[in-house]
């Protein structure tokens, strides 16, 4: 199973998968990143945990409403837990999904019904 969330549904997905860590196969997490105004840090949960999970995040360099630093921090999150993260940023201000991230969201769904 991927799970994907954009905006604030990628928010409270990522805060649900970094705190309660769920057996997922995938997650697509699009301009969003864990809640709160300060960086923190996840511990493990009982096994599997995140382990090997698949990560995609994506995001503009300027969008108005979720700060780059915050979707980086998601990022390590994820790494720290032992799962595989792929970030991908593009120089944009709108507060959307592009047609290139479209295409690669594509493309990751696609890599993982093959798994």
């Amino acid at each position: 199973m991927v799970v994907f969330g954009f905006s604030q549904g990628a928010c409270l997905l990522t805060e649900h998968l970094l705190t309660i860590q769920p057996a997922v196969d995938g997650a697509v997490l699009h301009t969003g990143g864990y809640l709160g105004p300060r960086p923190r840090s996840f511990a493990p949960t009982a096994s599997p945990g995140l382990r090997g999970l698949a990560v995609e995040l994506f995001c503009a360099d300027e969008d108005p409403w979720v700060p780059l630093h915050r979707v980086k921090d998601t990022a390590a999150a994820f790494e720290g837990l032992a799962g595989v993260t792929t970030l991908s940023v593009y120089r944009d201000e709108e507060h959307h999904i592009t047609d290139d991230a479209a295409a690669r969201i594509r493309h990751y769904l696609s890599r993982r019904s093959r798994d």
